[in-house]
């Protein structure tokens, strides 16, 4: 719970003052984060692993981890100019009336993306949280290939970069909705006919570029353009309630419709089926009242 208050404190206001500096090109620049969110996911189970090998004693990543998290606080504190962290809508955002967007952070469209959110949160942690033990005491994998395994969904993960630059340039209800579908289907192989590890690391790649990549990345963006510029730190705090809220029962969940219904009938439901509550959810957005990407002029 500690952990998941400090991830909460520092990806809000992350995400804040990528969507508040990066005004008109926050889904990209999301992306980039994304990617470094990725490599983190694909080289952390490889390189705890073998830490704790090295060590001898499961405590040897935590020890290194949490090293290296201060370390990175006292370069943010350092290195990072207050003129980007205190940026409040952008370089032009202030010129713009957007008077057609609701006044009121709490509307129609961040219920509807809040919706999909939720379901992101409980869909990607439900996988990720589980995987790991679904391979190895469904399918027999060894620690190195679960290992592996995960590592390839951070890999996954790092198609937020071009997650971002398709959600700044079309619909992002419409692209939402699309990679929730490719989750569905991506969970369908990996619960009910992937048995082999390569057929395992293609589909843990998958899920994590369209659960990750996709869905995370155009889900908090998403919701920053479903509300005023000023309010944009508000945004990015529904988008971490709402998915995080939800992502913490996630692995509770999936446990408990495994015990259910086994390994196939838990994926089935909340990995496969899950996703179109989401889809439902898209359905109340209009995009006509959200801050869209500026487009260059012809010519």
């Amino acid at each position: 719970m500690v952990s998941g208050v400090g991830e909460g404190m520092q990806a809000t206001a992350l995400y804040a003052v990528v969507g508040a500096f990066f005004f008109h090109r926050r889904a990209v620049a999301a992306g980039v984060v994304g990617v470094a969110f990725g490599a983190g996911v694909f080289l952390g189970p490889l390189v705890g692993n073998g830490i704790a090998g090295a060590w001898g004693d499961w405590r040897g990543p935590f020890f290194v981890f949490a090293a290296a998290g201060l370390v990175v606080a006292l370069l943010i504190a350092i290195g990072v100019s207050r003129t980007m962290t205190e940026s409040v809508t952008g370089t032009t955002a202030s010129t713009t009336d957007y008077g057609y967007v609701p006044a009121s952070p709490f509307n129609r469209n961040t219920l509807g993306i809040g919706i999909a959110c939720a379901v992101s949160g409980l869909v990607f942690y439900g996988f990720l949280g589980l995987y790991p033990t679904f391979l190895r005491e469904h399918l027999g994998f060894g620690a190195g290939q679960a290992a592996l395994a995960v590592s390839f969904s951070g890999f996954g993960a790092m198609m937020a970069l071009p997650a971002g630059w398709l959600g700044d340039r079309f619909n992002q209800r419409n692209l939402l909705g699309l990679a929730f579908l490719a989750t569905s289907a991506t969970a369908t192989l990996t619960y009910q006919y992937a048995t082999s590890a390569p057929a395992q690391y293609v589909l843990a790649f998958l899920m994590g570029a369209f659960a990750s990549g996709f869905l995370f990345t155009n889900c908090t963006t998403a919701m920053q353009r479903a509300v005023r510029p000023e309010h944009v730190g508000r945004g990015s705090g529904l988008f971490m309630l709402t998915y995080y809220v939800a992502a913490a029962f996630s692995g509770l969940l999936f446990a408990r419709l495994v015990d259910e219904f086994g390994w196939g009938g838990a994926g089935l439901w909340q990995l496969t089926v899950l996703p179109a509550l989401g889809i439902a959810g898209l359905a109340l957005v209009d995009t006509s009242r959200m801050v869209v990407p500026r487009r260059p002029a012809a010519g």
